[in-house]
């Protein structure tokens, strides 16, 4: 490459910078940007250096912009000012070869990389203010005194490429001569890689500046491959040992792996990859360069996989922490210029792309830029293809929207924006700490609107009509978001809509779990969830104390359907106490219904007794008189006097429903029912008394009510059961089960029980977990309540308490992991953490076995000097304390005494001092006495740690907040970071 050009990462919309290196002409040009025409770029020469040695590589330095370091043929390195105003300063080296690569980090450091001689080191790392007479300023002056390195790394063996990690310039990356790549951190003692690689794609390295986790090195020059790496990849690479003096043997590969980057088919010449730089404006966005011109985009992305679906056995990942991955993959791949050797193509070789570099900004439409510099000494500016996202949505339901063009405003409905991005925000409700607001009713919101929509169009406000034979029982549990039988052209608010998404989120922070009775409390306005929740609690308390198990079967959260039919399903042997034997559901079921000692009330001849009231005991409904009247005056007393009344009324007990719906005053629709029902009891029917029923239903929406009318009219149970399917008024299932169990007959009640399992399945409904339990069945039909719903945080809370104890499902692991990083990306870490603990202890069986193994550490504390765990009750191993740190102390306890901060148990190394008070940081004990004194004013977040990421310096909270109020610059002397910047741009 014989001329190159670099974009200024500093620069700005009003201040826009890059520079030009004539390795030909040995000279730098620094240029500021005047203007666009048709894509061509206009700019003045604001500083050039041309006295400049013969040189094969060279950098520009991020933290100073006056300066660049070059690589000489002898292998030296030079340091050379812009402007030429100040002497330029080399590093000698002990034997002279040829200098390969050079690197400055974000702060002082300079990394030379050497070719290979014997007996001596060939990556060299230089603090350029180590020397200097005065603190840094544009123009250094440095004295003439020899610069030795601070670090000499990589003995005998050449260095092809060096860079540095913009997030953490202690850690570079290198690239060691046809054998690998290297990970060296210059925190640690020792000289020995925190990470090797072994490739031979060791040249021309780039590090992604947006996710720093993530750099591509190229192959030989003759060799168009390239390959893309994770620094984070290998698992016993931890935290720690980037920390640490231990050196790590771990050998990775690549997660990509691209080759044949210019295959462009009959080639007249070599096509040698020349560059390779990464977007700083869009993530993962890669520009390789040939030796002819042509300059090709590589778009990467990710999926995230969970290892344990590709396991060979079925269950294996059972027995072993679930691990996710994630895999990169080529999304998109696009020329910006063909190669000028095709023969069919051939132009002026002047005219060819010789170097690019990416802008750090976008264009008005939002898509980044690219800068190219052609043979012939043009410059001109490309929009990569693709547009950037103009509209994003959070995890936490907000909308971040792009303005339209640069210097035009937006408007929306609600107000004028600026240009740039703005932000709408769902409509807020009532505090989380409500219970209403678990689940405040959206869906009834977007219902009254698009009904007064229809209205006013003259449509039909019903739902569609169900099909016969009670193949859909109730179409009316789908929302209106799912009602297709009318198309009404009518628009929520965006807010609205937010809202609606946003729910999830608002009933993990409100606490919604494992809790059944709190999670049916908060359900009042969504009854078949509030039925389910109350199916759950049911099933859990029967289950506490090992009630629902035999000698031989446990069936706790079993359903209608397995009871009845004798039915376990496929994976019976979970359930199962005694292994490899036989057992006879039909006996067990008898037999539990002896040991819980179950009576009721049954009103049909029945050889199935047993089933009926074990059924019933699993719905929370199979009781005796002294037990019923006391749940029915419980109801009455709460105000459902309807409900308490159908409870009396399924029992035959005509008197209490009677007196049910007249408890505490009564209104006038109570007062006819009840009159109704004493009617009926004296068999005493008026003329016209179907009419009389028909009209008492047909003026209610109460699915208790209907029920009680539509029973009076013809005596007829199956006939109540049926209902009005055009209306949302179904009878809960729980109820219209029970009433079934009681009075049909072993045919009917088998037919029935099978229809409605089915039907449950078909059509999602929540509530129909009572007919199939926690069973294989259960997970298709919440496959597609999720779909219908959108609800995966239900499915996941109300199947972990049967799966994997009871279930054996891969699409359980997939939505249980989900449903986690769900809870991540809204940084609900207690609430997942709480998850976690809750299912992994339910996901144990009888004898103590867990299913779900329990997760492992994901946070360990270590000191940076001994690299051992800060653990209170550690025993303590002497180790000599750094110079400074002294400490009187105990090493025993990891928070020292009032005046000393925190410091390590092991080796009495301190933290670091504040940079304002100069005071150890650190909190007290929350263990202490008056640690934690509630009467005490003072505001212990104030002594909280803050640390800019950037230059690494500590303060205490309080003084930080108070120092930047007035400052932009960090409080450390001879720092020039200015870090209240970097914060208000999200970096610190």
């Amino acid at each position: 490459m014989e001329t190159a050009i670099r974009w200024s990462p500093r620069s700005t919309e009003g201040e826009q910078r890059f520079l030009i290196v004539d390795v030909a002409g040995k000279s730098l040009k620094q240029r500021r940007v005047l203007g666009y025409r048709n894509k061509v770029l206009r700019s003045e020469e604001i500083s050039r250096n041309n006295k400049v040695p013969a040189f094969r590589a060279f950098d520009w330095s991020a933290a100073n912009e006056s300066i660049v370091a070059v690589g000489q043929w002898s292998g030296e390195t030079t340091v050379l000012s812009l402007s030429g105003e100040s002497q330029p300063f080399s590093l000698p080296i002990k034997q002279q070869r040829q200098c390969n690569a050079v690197a400055f980090n974000s702060t002082t450091l300079l990394a030379t990389g050497l070719e290979r001689v014997r007996n001596d080191h060939c990556l060299n790392i230089y603090d350029l203010y180590q020397k200097a007479r005065e603190p840094p300023s544009p123009i250094l002056r440095f004295s003439k005194e020899v610069v030795n390195p601070v670090r000499k790394l990589s003995t005998s063996e050449g260095i092809t490429s060096i860079k540095f990690f913009p997030t953490q310039p202690d850690i570079l990356v290198a690239g060691v001569k046809g054998t690998c790549i290297r990970l060296y951190d210059l925190r640690q003692d020792s000289d020995s890689p925190v990470l090797q690689c072994p490739t031979s794609c060791v040249h021309n390295i780039a590090v992604d500046p947006i996710d720093d986790s993530y750099f591509a090195s190229a192959g030989p020059q003759r060799e168009s491959s390239i390959q893309i790496w994770d620094r984070r990849s290998a698992t016993s690479v931890s935290a720690a040992h980037m920390g640490s003096g231990h050196s790590s043997d771990t050998q990775i590969g690549p997660i990509l792996e691209v080759r044949n980057a210019f295959d462009i088919g009959d080639r007249a010449a070599p096509n040698a990859l020349w560059s390779m730089r990464y977007c700083i404006a869009q993530k993962g966005c890669l520009g390789v360069l040939s030796s002819s011109g042509q300059l090709r985009i590589i778009q990467t992305n990710q999926d995230y996989l969970d290892d344990s679906l590709h396991s060979s056995n079925e269950h294996s990942h059972l027995q072993q922490p679930v691990v996710s991955s994630r895999e990169m993959y080529v999304s998109r791949e696009y020329d910006v210029e063909r190669a000028r050797v095709i023969r069919q193509q051939s132009r002026e070789e002047a005219d060819r792309i010789v170097s690019f570099d990416f802008v750090n900004m976008t264009t008005a439409n939002g898509k980044p830029c690219a800068i190219l510099l052609r043979g012939n000494q043009e410059i001109s500016i490309y929009e990569l293809i693709g547009q950037s996202s103009a509209l994003g949505v959070s995890v936490c339901s907000e909308i971040s929207v792009s303005s339209g063009s640069r210097g035009e405003a937006v408007t929306t409905d609600s107000s004028t924006v600026t240009p740039g991005v703005f932000f709408i925000q769902p409509r807020p409700s009532e505090p989380v700490s409500t219970a209403s607001a678990w689940d405040v009713d959206y869906e009834a919101l977007i219902q009254d609107r698009t009904s007064r929509a229809k209205g006013a169009l003259g449509l039909d406000h019903g739902f569609e009509a169900n099909e016969k034979g009670g193949k859909q029982r109730r179409k009316n549990n789908k929302s209106i978001m799912d009602d297709d039988s009318t198309t009404v052209n009518y628009k929520l608010t965006i807010q609205d809509a937010l809202a609606i998404d946003d729910r999830y989120r608002r009933r993990c922070a409100a606490g919604y779990l494992f809790d059944c009775e709190k999670n049916a409390g908060s359900m009042a306005k969504k009854p078949y969830l509030q039925e389910m929740w109350i199916w759950l609690g049911q099933n859990k308390s029967n289950a506490r104390n090992g009630e629902m198990c035999t000698e031989e079967l446990d069936l706790g959260y079993t359903g209608l359907f397995a009871v009845w039919n004798n039915n376990l399903g496929k994976h019976r042997e979970t359930r199962q106490l005694l292994k490899n034997s036989h057992c006879d559901v039909n006996f067990n079921i008898k037999r539990l219904g002896e040991d819980l000692a179950l009576h009721g009330y049954l009103y049909t001849d029945s050889s199935k007794r047993s089933h009926r009231l074990l059924c019933l005991h699993t719905l929370g409904l199979c009781f005796n008189k002294p037990d019923l009247e006391s749940k029915v005056n419980q109801l009455a007393e709460k105000g459902k006097k309807t409900e308490a009344a159908f409870l009396a009324l399924a029992y035959n007990l005509k008197k209490l429903a009677f007196d049910a719906l007249r408890y505490g005053g009564f209104n006038e629709d109570d007062k006819t029912l009840s009159i109704a029902i004493m009617s009926f009891a004296r068999g005493e029917p008026e003329e016209g008394w179907p009419e009389m029923m028909k009209e008492l239903w047909s003026a209610s929406t109460d699915p208790f009510y209907r029920a009680i009318a539509r029973y009076l009219a013809k005596n007829d149970w199956g006939d109540a059961l049926r209902g009005d399917d055009s209306r949302r008024d179904a009878l809960p299932l729980r109820y219209a089960a029970a009433v079934a169990l009681i009075y049909f007959e072993d045919a009917a009640l088998t037919r029935y029980i099978n229809r409605e399992t089915a039907n449950a399945i078909a059509l999602g409904h929540e509530e129909g977990i009572l007919m199939t339990g926690l069973s294989e069945k259960t997970i298709d039909l919440f496959q597609v309540y999720m779909t219908r719903s959108n609800d995966l945080q239900t499915v996941v809370l109300a199947l972990s308490f049967g799966a994997p104890l009871y279930i054996r499902d891969p699409r359980f692991d997939m939505w249980r992991d989900e449903y986690r990083a769900q809870m991540n990306s809204w940084k609900f870490f207690k609430e997942r953490v709480a998850f976690d603990i809750q299912s992994t202890r339910m996901a144990s069986t009888r004898d103590g076995q867990k299913l779900i193994p329990t997760m492992p550490r994901q946070i360990t504390l270590r000191c940076n000097t001994c690299d051992q765990g800060l653990h209170r009750n550690q025993p303590p191993k002497p180790a000599p304390a750094p110079p400074g740190n002294s400490s009187n102390s105990s090493a025993h306890d990891v928070f020292g005494d009032a005046k000393s901060g925190i410091i390590c148990p092991r080796c009495g190394t301190h933290l670091s001092r504040c940079e304002i008070c100069d005071r150890w940081l650190g909190v007290p004990d929350p263990h202490t006495r008056g640690a934690n004194d509630p009467s005490s004013k003072k505001d212990m977040s104030a002594e909280a740690i803050s640390m800019c990421m950037t230059c690494q310096h500590f303060c205490h909270l309080g003084h930080a907040n108070e120092w930047f109020s007035n400052h932009a610059e960090c409080p450390a002397p001879d720092c020039d970071c200015r870090c209240q910047e970097l914060d208000s741009a999200g970096r610190v």
